[in-house]
């Protein structure tokens, strides 16, 4: 990490060869694997690259990745399920009642709907 700090661009490659399959194990536990789990430590390093160039020192490089790769796979997911529930919603909206004030009093259930969903804890 000092070498990267102190400008080896080929140091980060160090640290990601040295990370990448424990980070990936980790992401596909969160995630149920395949390139899901991928896309989550891309972002994650992506992450913590930006993060090291502009930061002091991380106390536990290890760690600290580990716990990035579980935020950005809770975010991931976070989006996705929203995602969904909003597809899922949408369709069942246009579905149904076309009176105007029928798809108001949708439009505000939805984002209720929507807003509890958000607030679900994280799996």
């Amino acid at each position: 990490m000092t070498a990267f700090q102190a400008g080896d661009p080929s140091a980060f490659e160090i640290i990601v060869r040295r990370h990448y399959a424990s980070l990936l194990g980790v992401a596909d536990r969160r995630c149920g694997g395949g390139a899901l789990a991928e896309d989550v430590v891309q972002t994650a390093l992506v992450r913590a690259h930006r993060y090291m160039q502009r930061s002091g020192a991380i106390q536990n490089l290890g760690g600290w990745l580990h716990r990035l790769v579980q935020n950005c796979a809770t975010d991931l997911l976070r989006v996705e399920r929203r995602r969904l529930s909003g597809t899922q919603l949408e369709e069942g909206l246009e579905a149904s009642g076309t009176d105007s004030r029928e798809r108001v009093e949708r439009a505000e259930l939805r984002e209720l709907i929507l807003g509890g969903i958000e607030r679900l804890p994280d799996i």
